[in-house]
């Protein structure tokens, strides 16, 4: 039997041990540097002291190691300062105005409970996968809601659903016509009508007639409700006297005169826009007063009358910080509510005007009047006259 030579078998053995011996050397380095960071550790967490040659042992303050410290994300992150609320069937926000068709998940149907044949308005459900995040932010959130007379209730916001609002009927011609209404039609409805993201507002107590609503964890607005009294002649001169209130007063003059400017035959004496003017007093719960004058009058709305409009006049604060000013808005000619939404002293003006949208002004500064937001009226279908 012939023998093996010895040499082959020798060099395969260490080859065998190769790695371990090199696993049990890098394992003998891993302890080592453990060992020398946990010294390092000890060193700036331990409080050593240090002797000195003429008095006791004075402690040496470590350094404490940075280490972040992640931060809750604030409650007030995603709160909504301002937000329309509309009614259908019980009090709704709203979320976003400015829809994506691509938002919505099947078809459209009608809102249970709406008239079949004359207003009526149809909802979608939401894919909120397509949704922006932003605008889902407030779901579960609680809101303030106020109305014309102030905080009303508070509510926490619910699922959101899309949903398309007509006033009248699609076909409002033919009926008059025939005398027969047509159903509602949910897919005409949805395609015709002003479409809005919106959730309902699971209300803690009556609301009233909801105009708009505020996150609860923001401060709440200075609210300014109507006062009795008459509006100071001060105030009502500085109206009449901004240039906007006078060209607007020329305005009613030309519309009783003819291309002379001689009254028109037949008709009664002019009247002029101080005549038309009709004032509110506000006042919030500190004592701080404004005042608005609404234009209204035969002369005003309907088919070819004129516009009707509203005037502010906001007095200095009492530490004369902002200064007095006056404003007309001829896109609105109803004031609903006044707020002071963050109490700097620059009040906004809830104001809604037939056939046009809903509105939040801003009275002052250098536009005298500001929008800060607007929701766009319910399409109408039928006779405006």
């Amino acid at each position: 039997m012939a023998r093996r030579p010895l040499r082959p078998l020798v060099l395969l053995s260490a080859a065998a041990l190769a790695p371990i011996t090199l696993g049990i050397a890098m394992h003998l380095e891993h302890v080592a540097a453990a060992e020398a960071c946990t010294m390092d550790l000890a060193a700036w967490t331990a409080t050593p002291s240090v002797a000195t040659p003429n008095g006791p042992a004075h402690e040496i303050v470590p350094h404490t190691l940075p280490i972040p410290v992640p931060m809750a994300e604030a409650a007030s992150e995603h709160a909504l300062p301002f937000a329309f609320v509309i009614d259908l069937d019980g009090p709704h926000i709203v979320l976003a105005s400015d829809i994506d068709e691509s938002w919505a998940h099947g078809e459209p149907r009608l809102l249970p409970g709406e008239s079949e044949f004359s207003d009526p308005s149809v909802v979608r459900d939401v894919a909120r996968a397509r949704v922006p995040t932003a605008m889902l932010a407030s779901i579960g959130r609680k809101v303030r809601v106020y109305s014309a007379d102030g905080e009303a209730c508070t509510a926490r916001v619910g699922e959101p659903i899309l949903v398309g609002e007509i006033w009248g009927e699609l076909d409002w011609g033919a009926t008059e016509a025939e005398g027969e209404p047509t159903p509602s039609d949910a897919k005409q409805t949805w395609e015709q009508g002003r479409k809005t993201l919106v959730a309902p507002l699971a209300t803690d107590g009556d609301c009233g007639a909801a105009l708009w609503a505020r996150d609860l964890t923001l401060p709440a607005p200075a609210v300014f409700t109507r006062a009795a009294g008459p509006v100071p002649r001060a105030a009502r001169r500085a109206v009449m006297r901004d240039p906007e209130v006078r060209d607007f007063a020329l305005e009613l003059r030309r519309f009783f005169t003819d291309a002379e400017g001689q009254p028109v035959e037949g008709e009664r004496a002019i009247p002029t826009l101080s005549d038309r003017a009709v004032g509110q007093r506000w006042q919030d719960a500190r004592g701080r007063e404004l005042f608005t004058i609404e234009f209204t009058g035969d002369e005003f709305g309907g088919c070819g009358g004129m516009s009707p409009a509203w005037a502010a006049f906001v007095p200095s604060d009492d530490a004369g910080v902002t200064a007095p000013n006056t404003a007309l808005d001829r896109a609105g000619d109803d004031v609903l509510a006044v707020v002071d939404l963050e109490r700097d002293g620059k009040v906004e003006v809830l104001t809604s005007t037939w056939l046009g949208p809903l509105r939040l002004v801003e009275v002052g500064g250098a536009d005298a009047l500001n929008e800060r937001a607007s929701l766009d009226e319910v399409p109408f279908f039928g006779c405006p006259c």
